[in-house]
């Protein structure tokens, strides 16, 4: 049974790359452009991983994660998050590391990422769910 994967972005090209990367790996796909609209599809759709920009209007993907850690079924979803902020290791990592770090499954990478590593991600996060 294929992987259902919501992808979180208020860029429409970026959800549209990520769809077809993922899609040859067999992932079925929600979207949303904002965390509101995710946590919608959360709260009524079944999803195996979450792929989550952090930077978004209207709700972002931090304010989400605070609202998937508040729900006993949500905080359960492993997240892949990415941002285009900093650099990896920097400050915005470490903040999401200390805000949510042992409470969610997670892993956070800067955009762009390198392709293997977002896709080694993925594959952990989901074999292991």
């Amino acid at each position: 049974m294929p992987k259902t994967m919501l992808i979180v972005d208020d860029d429409t090209a970026a959800r549209e790359t990520y769809k077809l990367v993922f899609g040859a790996k067999g992932f079925e796909f929600k979207e949303a452009a904002n965390g509101k609209i995710a946590l919608e599809i959360l709260k009524k759709d079944s999803v195996d991983i979450v792929f989550l920009d952090l930077a978004m209007p209207v709700m972002g993907g931090e304010e989400l994660m605070e609202k998937m850690l508040g729900d006993e079924k949500l905080k359960q979803i492993p997240i892949l998050v990415e941002t285009a902020q900093g650099t990896p290791g920097a400050g915005l990592d470490r903040k999401v590391q200390a805000k949510f770090g042992g409470k969610l499954k997670f892993v956070v990478f800067t955009r762009p990422g390198r392709l293997e590593d977002i896709m080694e991600a993925v594959d952990k996060m989901v074999t292991s769910a």
